[in-house]
């Protein structure tokens, strides 16, 4: 049973299961780490960031926090496809106006790809089948909330 708990900002996932160790039954809870983009966690009562050494928790120093923020990478789940979803899924008006907004904007950069299907590939819309990804749907979904 996944949840998040909320004294911590972003919110940790934990999984809780029913386990067996030598015939005795035991709860075995997972705190799954951050991803890399979401790290240093705080709490969320005092936005005090920690970090775990040999004989405890400490507050992080400035200088340990900027070391997460700089080892940060950006979040990804935004270029996934989404199953089931086609170019139909897109909102035509979006895309055209997109689509014009970049090559007028952009000539030299993102706009420079005359193909519209390249272009949308590159932006992060669709992925390399054609299928809108996250960030497409969420973009220029015709009904993103499905």
């Amino acid at each position: 049973m996944p949840f998040a708990h909320r004294r911590i900002t972003p919110p940790v996932r934990i999984t809780i299961e029913d386990a067996t160790v030598d015939e005795s039954p035991v709860i075995v809870v997972r705190v799954h780490e951050y991803d890399r983009s979401a790290k240093p966690c705080r709490v969320s009562a005092s936005g005090t960031a920690y970090l775990r050494d040999y004989d405890g928790d400490f507050a992080m120093s400035e200088l340990e926090e900027q070391a997460f923020l700089a080892s940060r990478r950006p979040p990804l789940f935004d270029r996934a496809s989404v199953v089931g979803a086609t170019r139909a899924d897109l909102d035509g008006d979006l895309v055209r106006e997109f689509l014009r907004s970049v090559r007028d904007r952009d000539p030299h950069g993102l706009g420079r790809f005359t193909e519209d299907d390249e272009l949308l590939l590159r932006a992060g819309v669709v992925d390399s089948e054609g299928v809108p990804t996250v960030a497409g749907i969420l973009a220029m979904g015709l009904y993103p909330q499905h």
